[in-house]
């Protein structure tokens, strides 16, 4: 036998067995290329569409904001194709060349990849409760998920508590209007300790627990994010805190916080505050109205257990103030302590609520608050 045949032919093995595994390897990178390049096209796609939805709603250029969402995502503007196929639906698609590394050894050096995607805009009635408190743990600590000790308050539009209400002030009326019924609801129980208190026929009254008339989300206000794309220069994000300063030196926009936010300057702009910390709003005379989504300020601490209940994630202070918008805190206690004809035309949407203050007017009954409109991929 020829021992050096043997060898050989072992040799010619293995050298086409590493030939083969490198082949595969430089396959699987390439086809990993193109996954990235797939998903990257289609998280731009989306974006685009539902910015130019968003857009539409809003009466500001759906094209615009279609084009400012895709370079937001990597791409360029001239990869977006934008088409209108029905009124109020945007269709947006996204062509781009992958870059392979080992297929151009075969003269391939790139590949097109298509992404599609469509979204719609539709304007739905704003939050219809003045107060909502979304939590029913507080009375298990001894605590209130509403608590209105303050007095002299007028509430249009109705009260919720997935937990209970107890009521310390005095003079504060709940049925001002007649029709319609401004309705006073509780799931646990219901405590009126002071005096002077006024509700609607048949309020308060007991009922099962209730879902939030709207909710927020984080990551719709986020960088990178649909509203973030169409605010465009109006964005400002900051990795720390926010002060009134701050906000004062900018104007109008939509500012978002992964510390905390602090307004306690006399201002009149249209802001939407969104906090991954808490946000405390104080000063006199201010005149706040929402940039997006009917939405004022979002604090989003998540708190848990009974701080839920006794720690603030938003907290309204000062006096003679008029805020619109809606107030939402789902992890902790929104606090108003205003006072002196201090008004809010949205609701206060917390974990828990509790009115320390006086003089105040909470109207949910639409007048002057934006419609909430709900943008949706469609594909």
């Amino acid at each position: 036998m020829d021992c050096r045949s043997e060898k050989g032919a072992v040799l010619i093995t293995v050298t086409l067995s590493l030939t083969a595994l490198l082949a595969v390897t430089a396959l699987a990178i390439d086809v990993g290329l193109l996954m990235v390049g797939r998903r990257a096209a289609q998280n731009a796609a989306d974006h685009a569409a539902l910015s130019a939805a968003w857009a539409d709603c809003h009466s500001a250029d759906p094209t615009a904001a279609a084009e400012t969402a895709v370079t937001r995502n990597g791409h360029a503007a001239t990869d977006l194709t934008l088409t209108e196929p029905a009124s109020g639906e945007w269709n947006a698609q996204v062509s781009n060349d992958v870059s392979l590394s080992f297929a151009s050894v075969l003269g391939i050096n790139s590949i097109n990849v298509n992404a599609d995607a469509a979204a719609a805009c539709t304007g739905a009635s704003s939050a219809s409760t003045s107060i909502f408190a979304l939590g029913d743990t507080c009375s298990n600590w001894g605590k209130d998920q509403i608590d209105v000790s303050g007095s002299n308050q007028t509430i249009y539009g109705g009260v919720h508590s997935n937990d209970g209400i107890r009521i310390g002030g005095s003079s504060n009326d709940f049925g001002p209007t007649n029709p319609p019924t401004d309705k006073v609801t509780y799931v646990d129980y219901f405590t009126d300790g002071g005096g002077g208190n006024t509700f609607d026929t048949g309020y308060p009254q007991w009922i099962g627990p209730q879902s939030a008339p709207v909710e927020f989300f984080l990551v719709n206000y986020e960088p990178g994010s649909t509203n973030a794309s169409v605010a465009g220069s109006k964005y400002y994000f900051e990795s720390g805190d926010i002060d009134g300063s701050y906000i004062e030196s900018r104007g109008d926009g939509l500012y978002y916080s992964e510390g905390d936010i602090k307004l306690d300057k006399e201002i009149t702009a249209k802001v939407t505050l969104v906090a991954e910390g808490v946000i405390e709003i104080s000063a006199s005379n201010q005149d706040l109205t929402p940039y997006v989504d009917g939405l004022l300020a979002f604090g989003a601490h998540p708190y848990t257990g009974v701080e839920q209940c006794d720690k603030f994630v938003v907290s309204m202070g000062g006096s003679s103030n008029d805020w619109t918008g809606i107030i939402y805190g789902p992890h902790g206690l929104i606090e108003m302590n205003g006072s002196s004809n201090t008004t809010v035309t949205g609701s206060l949407i917390g974990f828990s609520v509790r009115l320390n203050g006086s003089n105040i007017t909470i109207d949910s009954s639409g007048t002057g608050l934006p419609p909430d409109f709900k943008v949706q991929l469609l594909k």
